[in-house]
């Protein structure tokens, strides 16, 4: 094959060592179209016994070019060029909860501090452990890095066992259970910012006839939200509801509500523009993350939000500098505004 001899053209760079070689030449290979997407490349001891290397020196160099999604391995079929464009360095594969507007901002964010020389693609799992298994053996294999936001449920933790510790990065949420392997993360902690943050405001909290949380438990709704806010009104002996659902046209003056999802966010808000409420006057509102709309709506909403543009650059770091381990918690904080 041509890449056999693509290497050995490269045997008197002494600056290259022997896998390295080999990942230039199939790299040479490709941009000469002398290998195509779908081609399969020698098994690691044929390639091995070709070049007169070890068959780890190979096994090394394969691994390289999976990393920058130049080939795949197939289980029990070997190796397939995937992919011809040389100029990728790492191929990453992302795993959010959904496509809402603070994760737009972390992915942007992450795509421009990575570069052009980084390849992501994105997938999301939307809280479904069946889905993410799906997503997972799709994935795995195929991705020189792998960046995944954890499902909050029992087993989740198990499907990640699979990857390789070096080449994954926990972000978003904690897991909630242990796992066999110590990953790197970079996440956001709820329970005792909720806490903290609401007994801050215990006493204009108390202006109020009470506060109604609107939380979902078939969404993907952080857990800690709710336990931090049922810690905080029992300890202070606040008036509260907890709804799943908020219904169009049951809102009432006095009351402070507390909203997880935008969905339910906006039909509150269009109520109140009906209804011709004033915010922070007759009755208040606080959302969960941050965005432009919640910014400029009514005066601007407040909200409980982390800083998802800084968990996009540690994130980025990271990822460029997998030598490190990475623990980071990104705290969150209450965004005061003229909604409450």
């Amino acid at each position: 094959m041509s890449i056999h001899k693509e290497v050995q053209k490269l045997a008197e760079n002494h600056l290259l060592s022997k896998h390295e070689r080999i990942v230039q030449g199939t790299l040479i290979a490709l941009n000469k179209e002398s290998i195509t997407i779908g081609d399969k490349l020698p098994s690691v001891i044929k390639m091995a016994k070709a070049l007169g290397y070890s068959n780890r020196t190979v096994a090394i160099a394969y691994e390289k070019l999976k990393d920058r999604g130049v080939i795949e391995s197939k289980s029990t079929k070997g190796y397939f060029v995937s992919n011809t464009d040389i100029n990728i360095t790492l191929k990453l594969g992302l795993v959010l909860y959904d496509f809402q507007s603070f994760q737009e901002d972390f992915y942007n964010l992450l795509r421009e501090e990575l570069g052009e020389k980084y390849h992501v693609d994105v997938f999301f799992h939307h809280n479904d452990i069946n889905l993410f298994k799906t997503i997972s053996q799709n994935i795995l294999g195929k991705y020189g890095f792998y960046m995944m936001a954890p499902i909050q449920k029992k087993g989740f933790m198990t499907m990640l066992d699979v990857f390789p510790e070096s080449k994954t990065l926990l972000i978003d949420r904690w897991p909630t259970e242990e796992s066999t392997k110590k990953f790197p993360l970079i996440i956001q902690e709820f329970e005792q910012t909720i806490i903290k943050e609401l007994t801050k405001l215990k006493e204009q909290i108390k202006k109020y006839k009470r506060i109604i949380l609107f939380f979902n438990h078939n969404l993907s709704y952080p857990e800690g939200i709710l336990r931090g806010f049922n810690t905080f009104v029992n300890n202070h002996k606040i008036e509260h509801e907890i709804r799943s659902n908020y219904i169009e046209g049951s809102l009432e003056q006095d009351n402070l509500y507390f909203f997880i999802g935008d969905t339910p966010l906006w039909h509150f808000l269009r109520d109140v523009k009906k209804q011709e409420y004033i915010l922070g006057k007759d009755l208040g509102v606080i959302a969960h993350n941050d965005s432009i709309e919640k910014e400029i709506i009514l005066g601007g909403i407040s909200v409980f939000s982390t800083n998802f543009r800084l968990m996009a650059l540690k994130a980025s770091a990271h990822v460029k500098n997998t030598k490190i381990y990475t623990h980071e918690i990104i705290p969150s904080r209450l965004i005061f505004r003229d909604s409450f």
